[in-house]
């Protein structure tokens, strides 16, 4: 798994096992931070050529071939295949675009194993968002949850209502921490230290507050594309601090209004949402969410909160092998549920 807040290459291996429902065990997992020149050419991919975005994709797919390769021959594993989600350049559904980079052809010949990869195209071909397609995960792994929160480079949930799973990408979330965290010098706000001894500054909170996108009724997701064209201009003009007190402030306010429209129509006396993903570390802000929102929150063990994607990853793989529906259309609007992924090489019986 790689993500919109370049964070790295998460490896996962893990085990699956079907008997009334998804058991799962992550045996050996490992993050892998990306050379400064790679991250750099990862962040500006958007204003490439088709020639230069050709390369990238070959040269992440080579970086990761061989990463891959060196942890599982580090941990001693025999994997049945590679699930890759690839790293998100361009996501604009509603022109009928997606595109993960991180070339599985050339991921497949460095590691030597199959590779089961482009989970997003199949859905935006049926009329979806393509996106989020975590949800399964959230279904078969973590149904004991109300709601799951993911607070990666943008903050989504899904949560079960009635008979059907929905979901949608809530705000940009650890995706513009970083971009203001970098202004200082961090590659991130550990533990949200430095916005914690921020300022809120009202006018941005209310331009932040204002992203059309938030009227929009689910299924929606957002693209990196959205964030650099609607956010990324109103940051970097304050003193960095205050910004990021502004954006924790912002976030959490998305996040638990989102979370308490899903609560307020359940039973239950006590909701419980578990959080994940690498804004979970951030004390500071899951505290300010904690302090708007009107349910439990769960922080569960380390690798579940930085593993969580890669895992539902593989188990989108595992879906995919058993001819089995992984993409679901009460998630990303799409007209039919779909078994969706692309194997490279060939899997043994």
């Amino acid at each position: 798994m790689s993500g919109t807040s370049l964070d790295g290459l998460d490896m996962a291996y893990c085990t699956f096992e079907k008997e009334s429902r998804w058991k799962f065990s992550i045996d050996a997992c490992d993050t892998l931070s990306y050379p400064q020149k790679l991250r750099e050419r990862l962040s500006e991919a958007t204003d490439l050529n088709a020639e230069e975005l050709l390369e990238l994709d070959l040269e992440l797919g080579d970086y990761w071939g061989k990463a891959v390769k060196s942890f599982i021959s580090s941990h001693q594993l025999e994997p049945d295949f590679i699930s890759s989600h690839g790293h998100t350049i361009f996501h604009q559904p509603e022109k009928g675009i997606t595109m993960q980079i991180g070339s599985g052809q050339v991921l497949n010949s460095i590691c030597g194993f199959p590779v089961i990869n482009d989970f997003r195209s199949q859905d935006v071909k049926l009329g979806g968002e393509g996106a989020p397609l975590v949800p399964i995960g959230d279904k078969e792994l973590f149904a004991d949850y109300d709601v799951c929160i993911n607070l990666g480079g943008i903050a989504n949930l899904s949560y079960q209502e009635i008979d059907q799973r929905l979901a949608y990408d809530i705000c940009a979330c650890n995706m513009v921490l970083n971009f203001v965290s970098n202004k200082l010098g961090f590659d991130f706000d550990e533990n949200g230290n430095m916005a914690s001894t921020g300022t809120i500054l009202p006018d941005l909170l209310d331009q932040l507050d204002s992203f059309r996108y938030y009227a929009k009724s689910p299924p929606k997701s957002l693209g990196f594309e959205d964030i650099e064209k609607h956010m990324l201009p109103l940051l970097g003009i304050a003193e960095p601090r205050n910004e990021l007190r502004t954006l924790v402030e912002h976030i959490a306010l998305q996040v638990s209004r989102s979370v308490g429209n899903i609560i307020s129509n359940q039973t239950s006396s006590q909701a419980r949402a578990l959080v994940t993903g690498g804004g979970a570390f951030n004390t500071f802000l899951v505290g300010r969410i904690s302090d708007l929102v009107g349910a439990e929150l769960v922080i569960p063990d380390e690798k579940i909160i930085t593993y969580k994607e890669a895992l539902v990853f593989a188990l989108l793989g595992v879906l995919k092998v058993r001819g089995e529906v992984n993409v679901l259309r009460t998630v990303t609007g799409a007209s039919a549920d779909s078994c969706s992924g692309t194997l490279i090489g060939s899997l043994s019986k």
